[in-house]
């Protein structure tokens, strides 16, 4: 810990508050720490960079809510705290925050395990229940990634995702991936036709809807299931095919 960080923490200490110490960094000539007095969480700022942070003062020390809008003086500083893309990383773990206060637990699991985490995850309906934006999910996150003092990457999911306008909104705040709800195209009553059913149904798709599976998939050594029946193909094409073109 340097010396800023080391004065830092004794004058937080002095002003009574508790300090998550895997927090206390510096960056830019400016050190910040996630600390709590009576109950109130908030993001300590010291130095040059406090401009970045919208808070008030005491003692020459600026106390930030945990917002979004200081989670972009939080990325400034630290660019760990941003999420990003879980391109390259083998194992990966969706790990939906509802609340926004499970972050710091979320990260001490996937350290020991070595997972990449995706720590901010939250479907429309989600939002709507909880009162939340996705950049409020986000902010939580980044907070909490901080909080803990972990460097490794994150990502943020906007989950369930139907329309356009849907998914614009969550890669304009800040989500790196997106999970595409299809249901509404999903035929799932095919998946109870007969074999008879199946047949007809099928054969009436469009021919070049057909030999784009059939060719794609038919006479194929697929991964973990072998090789397909034909019949077998032909119900998950009706149950399917109409999410695929949408």
């Amino acid at each position: 810990m340097s010396n800023r960080c080391v004065k830092f923490a004794e004058e937080l200490r002095a002003g009574g508050w508790f300090i998550y110490e895997a927090s206390v960094s510096e960056a830019e000539e400016t050190a910040c720490a996630i600390v709590r007095r009576d109950g109130r969480k908030l993001l300590a700022v010291c130095g040059a960079r406090s401009d970045l942070f919208t808070g008030s003062e005491e003692n020459g020390i600026l106390f930030c809510e945990l917002v979004p809008e200081n989670a972009k003086g939080l990325f400034e500083l630290f660019p760990y705290t941003r999420p990003v893309s879980h391109k390259g990383h083998p194992f990966t773990m969706g790990l939906g925050d509802r609340l926004g206060r499970a972050t710091p637990g979320h990260v001490r699991i996937a350290r020991e395990y070595g997972v990449f985490p995706i720590l901010a995850q939250q479907s429309i309906r989600e939002l709507n229940l909880t009162g939340r934006t996705f950049s409020d999910v986000i902010a939580a996150a980044a907070f909490g990634v901080f909080q803990e003092g972990y460097t490794d990457g994150y990502g943020a999911d906007g989950d369930h995702l139907k329309t356009k306008d849907e998914i614009r909104y969550a890669v304009e705040s800040g989500c790196t991936m997106i999970t595409l709800d299809c249901s509404e195209h999903i035929d799932i009553r095919a998946a109870e036709f007969s074999d008879a059913e199946v047949e007809a149904a099928y054969s009436a798709l469009p021919e070049e809807i057909r030999f784009h599976y059939e060719d794609t998939y038919l006479g194929r050594d697929l991964p973990v299931i072998g090789r397909i029946a034909p019949a077998d193909l032909f119900r998950i094409v009706l149950v399917f095919y109409r999410a695929a073109i949408h």
